[in-house]
């Protein structure tokens, strides 16, 4: 589970990738430039690969922070939340930003046999970098 820690009451602009053999990783970098001279909040979700290749091939220096955790978005660098090319996003859900109202909300996971799975939200805070199995599909 990934919680917001941001500097400021502005929640971050998410921006997604789309496909990655079009010009977007370009116009993510180059917009960047001009983003960060604003001082706005946001980060790419996007496999981080697609945008070291695109540094390189476009030759632009742009430092980057990959987000792992919570979310410390750093405005003076490129934020990426990462997401592999065979990961998807099927939904998203806000959450309170204090951490302590979480023991107060449940998750529900079910499969397609029928199993049911329930947990606190509080669960999901402390995840290491291997992950968190909520719940074993059939």
């Amino acid at each position: 589970m990934l919680s917001l820690n941001t500097d400021n009451k502005n929640l971050p602009i998410a921006i997604t990738m789309g496909d990655p053999s079009g010009i977007n990783s370009e116009i993510i970098l180059k917009a960047f430039k001009q983003i960060s001279k604003r001082k706005i909040s946001f980060f790419i979700i996007c496999d981080p690969d697609w945008i070291k290749k695109s540094k390189k091939i476009f030759n632009i220096n742009i430092p980057i922070n990959i987000i792992s955790g919570k979310i410390n978005i750093k405005k003076d660098k490129l934020n990426i939340l990462p997401l592999k090319s065979h990961h998807s996003i099927s939904s998203i859900m806000p959450l309170p930003e204090d951490e302590s109202e979480w023991k107060n909300l449940m998750v529900i996971f079910a499969t397609s046999k029928g199993n049911v799975r329930k947990n606190t939200l509080e669960d999901f805070v402390n995840i290491n970098n291997s992950g968190k199995i909520a719940m074993k599909l059939d």
